[in-house]
């Protein structure tokens, strides 16, 4: 007894497919006697009723069939493509939208890592089409990259739109849907949320997305090595203006520090010392673009100024201080506040503990003796040393662990300021404030040092 229609195994179970298209009419060939086909093998219960020159003139176009196919779908497998190509324009300080304005309609202009590129193609043919326009309109150091996709890791994200090059975004509707990622393609560039290690947790994500304003949302595989997190240049004003269905509008910048309230809050800053977290701070603050001077450790009005930016416009960083922003008993003391809320979010643990201020209305009076100087010294920078490798396995990662920095060397120098204040030497308010960012951090830290 044959086994029924829907039972039978067509080449992959899609009768959409060629495949299923081309296992079907095998099926008809044979009559619908000869059983049903299990790629090359071909099997019948019995075929005694048949003429013999009919049977065979029936396998001997069964079998040329199937030669055709498996030539058709090798060839089809040797021309999917193994290589990305994209264009990088070169590295700019403090770049915008607007800085692109005459090449942006030819492919989507993003940011990776401080360097500016543009497109993703599958073809060198295609890259050098742009090249060529781009080169055209001055960007005459513009050169292009080529990737192998084989040496990036699969992901799954969630595909939410895609958008022509050039044309606004809405990125405040948009970042409802959360982590948000780019995926340039031609002249297009697709919006896509995630990234996840499992499909199905893509596929969960998919389905509350739909529930929440993004009806055609669905799970897309990718290399990693062609999304690009989505960046400040990215949502960045000029000619990309966020657009609602009243019109354009800007941005609203809104400060979220609170005032300075407390006794331990009032913190004499000492503008004129050079310190190696000065510098650190400085430098962590021109990674993400919000600081143009000189790294020379000095914490004065400059590096103020670039941090306070930082929390107003950097997306990271505005994000967690909105977080922050709800937890009490903080007054004057928002850097460490800041520090702990993005120290909670990298935390991998099910359980944690509430924030909690307590720690900052009771801080350690006296100077550690050497020995416990050196232990928290060392802990906070094997923690740093664990925080860049963490960094450097993602692009999503490296945001974080940006975000991160700043808070944490603005709330170290925060710390030590306050006991230079209480006649410490520099190297004893360095131990204490080592001390209190490890009291701080170590729990939701564990596993990064």
């Amino acid at each position: 007894m044959l086994p029924k229609p829907q039972d039978r195994f067509l080449f992959g179970g899609h009768k959409k497919n060629i495949r299923g298209i081309l296992s079907q009419l095998i099926f008809a060939l044979t009559n619908n006697e000869l059983g049903y086909i299990h790629y090359h093998k071909i099997k019948s219960e019995s075929i005694n009723h048949f003429n013999q020159r009919t049977v065979m003139r029936k396998y001997f176009i069964v079998f040329c069939l199937m030669v055709s196919a498996n030539h058709y779908f090798s060839a089809a497998e040797a021309q999917e493509p193994t290589l990305f190509y994209t264009i990088q324009l070169g590295a700019f300080d403090n770049p915008r939208q607007s800085d692109f304005e005459a090449i942006r309609s030819y492919a989507y202009v993003y940011e990776r890592s401080g360097i500016m590129f543009m497109g993703g193609f599958n073809t060198s043919e295609a890259a050098e089409a742009v090249l060529e326009k781009v080169k055209a309109k001055g960007y005459h150091d513009a050169f292009i990259v080529e990737r192998k996709l084989a040496e990036s890791k699969k992901a799954y994200v969630v595909q939410l739109a895609t958008h022509a090059a050039g044309e606004p975004i809405e990125w405040e509707t948009y970042s409802k849907a959360g982590d948000l990622w780019v995926m340039p393609f031609d002249k297009q560039v697709r919006i896509v949320q995630g990234v996840y290690a499992d499909i199905n947790d893509a596929r969960v994500k998919a389905n509350t997305l739909k529930t929440q304003g993004f009806p055609n949302a669905f799970v897309k595989t990718v290399r990693e090595i062609t999304i690009n997190a989505v960046s400040d240049f990215d949502m960045s004003k000029g000619t990309v203006a966020i657009v609602t269905p009243k019109g354009p509008k800007q941005a609203t910048e809104v400060h979220l520090v609170r005032p300075i309230a407390n006794q331990f809050s009032t913190v004499t800053t000492h503008p004129a010392v050079k310190r190696k977290a000065g510098m650190q701070l400085q430098t962590a603050l021109k990674e993400i673009g919000m600081y143009a001077g000189a790294v020379d450790g000095k914490v004065g009005k400059g590096t103020e100024e670039a941090y306070a930016k930082a929390l107003r416009t950097n997306r990271r960083l505005k994000r967690y201080q909105a977080e922050a922003a709800k937890i009490p008993g903080f007054d004057g003391w928002e850097d460490a506040r800041l520090l702990q809320t993005i120290a909670r979010d990298m935390n991998t643990k099910d359980e944690t503990h509430e924030i909690s201020a307590d720690l900052m209305n009771n801080l350690p009076e006296s100077p550690l003796v050497a020995a416990d100087a050196k232990t928290v010294t060392e802990w906070n920078t094997t923690m740093l040393k664990g925080l860049d490798a963490w960094s450097a396995k993602s692009q999503y990662n490296d945001q974080i662990a940006s975000a991160f920095k700043v808070a944490y060397f603005k709330a170290q120098i925060k710390f030590a300021d306050y006991y230079i204040g209480k006649g410490m030497t520099e190297d004893q308010a360095n131990g204490l404030s080592y001390l209190i960012i490890k009291t701080l951090l170590a729990d939701d830290l564990e596993g990064y040092y």
